[in-house]
C-alpha cells in the first residue's frame, strides 16, 4: 500500500518510469518500488527476529543500510571495488537491480 501511494504521489506526476521503455515503464517501475519496499520490509522484519533487543536492532539497521548503500554501485562505482568486494558483495545487494531497473527504463 505504502509503495503505491508513494508511486501516485511522487513519481507518477513527474513522469518517471516514461523514457525509453514508454509507457510499459511506468508499470514496470511501479513493480520495482513495491519489490524494494517488500525487500525493506522483510529486512528490517529480518533484523528485529535476530536481534535480542530493540537496541541492538537499532544498532544494526544502520549498518546493514550503510553495507547495502555502499556496493550497490553508486556510491562505489563498480570498476573501482576491490575484486573481493566485487565478486560477492556487488551481485548480493538487490539495489544493484534496484537501481538497474530505474535506469534501464528511462534510458
Amino acid at each position: 500500500m505504502c509503495a503505491v501511494v508513494y508511486w501516485v504521489l511522487m513519481a507518477y506526476p513527474m513522469g518517471f518510469g516514461q523514457g525509453g521503455a514508454g509507457a510499459g515503464g511506468t508499470a514496470f517501475q511501479l513493480l520495482v518500488t513495491i519489490f524494494l519496499m517488500l525487500f525493506g520490509v522483510a529486512l528490517g522484519q529480518l533484523v528485529a527476529a535476530v536481534s535480542p533487543s530493540i537496541q541492538v536492532a537499532a544498532l544494526w539497521n544502520p549498518f546493514l543500510a550503510l553495507i547495502l548503500g555502499t556496493f550497490c554501485g553508486v556510491t562505489l562505482p563498480y570498476p573501482t571495488m576491490i575484486s573481493f568486494w566485487k565478486s560477492w558483495m556487488y551481485e548480493l545487494t538487490p539495489y544493484t537491480r534496484t537501481i538497474a531497473a530505474m535506469v534501464s527504463t528511462e534510458l
